[in-house]
């Protein structure tokens, strides 16, 4: 199998402190261990579930054209990814979407790459929601380059997600957020841009996009690109 040559070194732990062995190789990470994430989910289908557990949630679903599943334990514990999990996924081939949630670059170890490949080869879509947190990846750097690790890992970096944290010093400000984007558009590849998602107290959410358009009057437009070059668009 084809390893992703930038991914760390695998951290040699059992599974249940797998997690602790990449904060000692990173102590930022401390803040995701211990941060109970506030993600809306769209699924109640989770990864680290039973087979047998798994089996039935899915079975009730099957008329559906995508089965969301939450796939945390793909950034938590890969280790835990069992065999006979990507056997029943085998069976939807093309229909399964497994969100994962990694959140920083440290995170895409070697055992990541070999689970999320093993989903990959199964026929399991795979998607990535990252949650801006201060001072961990709120930096337009960070981002690009947990997202160019996660296309080599054959996961998709879906929405970059601006969260009203508990933890008032780990907020990013919605601005930040558009910086990060702009940052991105137009300087990597448009796979590893993902959609900039605000969401309030309540769980409501918003996407974000920067504005392109300098000046409108009439039919005549002003937009400008990523580099901030201007070009006039006319409709008629």
């Amino acid at each position: 199998m084809v390893r992703n040559k930038f991914a760390p070194a695998p951290i040699h732990t059992d599974n249940t402190s797998y997690y602790a062995g990449l904060v000692s190789a990173c102590p930022q990470l401390k803040v995701v261990s211990s941060l109970l994430f506030y993600q809306p989910e769209n699924s109640d289908i989770h990864l680290h579930e039973s087979d047998e557990v798994l089996t039935k949630k899915i079975s009730q679903k099957t008329q559906q054209e995508v089965i969301n599943i939450q796939g945390r334990l793909l950034s938590e514990n890969p280790r835990a990814l069992r065999s006979e999990t990507i056997a029943l996924f085998e069976k939807f081939p093309g229909q399964i979407v497994v969100h994962c949630e990694f959140q920083h670059p440290a995170e895409c170890t070697l055992e990541a790459f070999d689970a999320c490949a093993a989903l990959a080869n199964a026929g399991v879509i795979l998607s990535n929601r990252m949650g801006l947190i201060k001072d961990l990846n709120d930096s337009s750097q960070t981002v690009q380059q947990l997202n160019h690790r996660l296309l080599m890992m054959r996961v998709r970096p879906y929405t970059l997600r601006n969260f009203l944290w508990q933890q008032q010093d780990l907020r990013v400000p919605v601005d930040k957020g558009l910086e990060i984007l702009e940052a991105l558009r137009g300087w990597t590849s448009g796979l590893a841009v993902p959609h900039y998602v605000v969401f309030n107290e309540l769980g409501e959410s918003k996407v974000l996009v920067p504005n392109y358009i300098k000046d409108h009057h009439g039919d005549t437009y002003v937009f400008r690109n990523y580099r901030h070059d201007e070009f006039v668009y006319r409709e008629q």
